[in-house]
């Protein structure tokens, strides 16, 4: 067995440079085994560095639930409209609404890993949309295999009380909101699939924005209910064209309520 001893390295960014020098500093005198610039081993840390964030995503705690080990919890409170609240949580909607009042909507995420997320579907059965679900952007990029869209709300104008904490990037609070979504749809090619959500640590049960219907063992269903404001509403939905249906199925404006809703669809993963 090799015995692996602590080592620092000091990254060289110049050309024609060394990836990594040794610190000549081992007080022991014993061996210590260096790591080649161009070994796998170094290859795949500075990999994992590169890419660390970039791809993050937000999945929807179970009710009681604290997020798994090495994810950060985010919370997004919404102040939505005071006359006549129409805001509803119907069926599973995890953790959201947890400690606030039935007329905010207050959602919270764990921030994971997006890359363990894969469509279900190839792009040979892109048609099935019982197969689309989407998660919350939490880094720069989304993950291979989904497209991009966002949700501007238009919350309430009088003495708004909206707040976040944690490190919600690329999404926006401040008098209004704008939540960016990364939505899996179909697999291109060179792109993985999935046959089932990933397990992101031993009992922790969460849930994602997917459709009704969704057809890909969702144990539960729910829907959350946003009564935006009333006054001049200026709530938007910035899609791809190609995606519109898709998205609409998921997270979609709201016009059983007037002036201006948003009704979002959340199953229950794992």
């Amino acid at each position: 067995m090799r015995t692996w001893r602590s080592v620092s390295w000091v990254v060289i960014a110049a050309a024609g440079l060394p990836a990594c020098l040794q610190a000549d500093d081992d007080s022991t005198g014993e061996p210590v085994e260096t790591v080649d610039s161009d070994s796998p081993e170094l290859a795949s840390i500075a990999s994992s560095a590169l890419t660390s964030g970039v791809f993050d995503v937000g999945v929807i705690p179970d009710f009681g639930l604290s997020c798994p080990a090495g994810s950060d919890e985010i919370v997004i409170r919404m102040d939505d409209e005071d006359d006549g609240n129409a805001s509803t949580r119907t069926g599973f909607v995890g953790k959201t609404n947890a400690g606030e009042t039935s007329t905010a909507t207050r959602f919270y995420f764990c921030k994971v890993d997006g890359t363990l997320f894969k469509p279900f579907s190839t792009a040979a059965n892109a048609a099935e949309q019982r197969d689309d679900y989407a998660v919350l952007k939490l880094g720069t990029t989304c993950p291979a295999g989904t497209q991009e869209f966002s949700r501007h709300f238009d919350n309430e104008d009088s003495d708004n009380r909206n707040f976040a904490t944690g490190v919600i990037s690329p999404n926006v609070v401040n008098q209004d909101t704008t939540l960016n979504f990364c939505l899996f749809r179909y697999a291109a090619t060179g792109v993985a699939t999935m046959s089932a959500f990933p397990n992101l640590g031993s009992g922790f049960r969460y849930g994602v924005f997917g459709p009704s219907d969704f057809n890909r063992g969702a144990l539960a269903f729910g829907t959350i209910r946003s009564d935006d404001e009333d006054s001049g509403n200026t709530s938007t939905y910035t899609v791809p064209t190609d995606a519109l249906s898709a998205a609409k199925r998921i997270i979609e404006p709201d016009s059983s309520v007037s002036h201006g809703a948003t009704l979002l669809r959340v199953i229950r993963a794992r």
